[in-house]
């Protein structure tokens, strides 16, 4: 990786760490540089039960591959944080992410930080949306639970 695609990918980081502090109160901040046991790009989320990472644009490298880049160090970093995992029939790592739901911010080119994408594996999201249904029905709302 090139000097100055670090440092456009530091200086994203940045931006939506203060972002989310600044517009939102969370108290997160850019995370350091941690090699082979990353957590992803935002520190003091994990409390909040997320991992977040944060993907500039790089010209030349399409925006597929870096959706599965960046959701391979999703499942690296849950890893890292102690969670269980093992490979599938089919070689790919399957990771139980508990509580914890990682996702990855892809910055979106002529748009404010608001507006860029969120992205994250359907498991995970589904997890999160199993969650929050059973939550929803325990305080009487009327949430449908998933029929497994």
């Amino acid at each position: 990786m090139s000097g100055v695609t670090d440092r456009a990918g530091a200086k994203y980081e940045r931006a939506l760490a203060d972002y989310c502090h600044d517009a939102y109160g969370f108290p997160w901040d850019k995370a350091p540089l941690r090699g082979r046991r990353d957590r992803l790009d935002i520190t003091g989320c994990l409390d909040y039960g997320w991992l977040i990472g944060a993907k500039a644009i790089h010209r030349g490298v399409a925006f597929g591959q870096r959706v599965s880049e960046a959701m391979t160090q999703c499942d690296a970093a849950l890893v890292n944080v102690g969670r269980p995992a093992e490979p599938d029939r089919r070689g790919f790592l399957v990771v139980d992410s508990g509580r914890i739901v990682p996702f990855q911010v892809m910055q979106r080119s002529g748009y404010p930080i608001g507006k860029h994408y969120v992205v994250t594996q359907l498991d995970y999201m589904l997890r999160l949306a199993t969650e929050r249904a059973e939550a929803d029905r325990a305080e009487g709302r009327n949430a449908r639970r998933a029929v497994r």
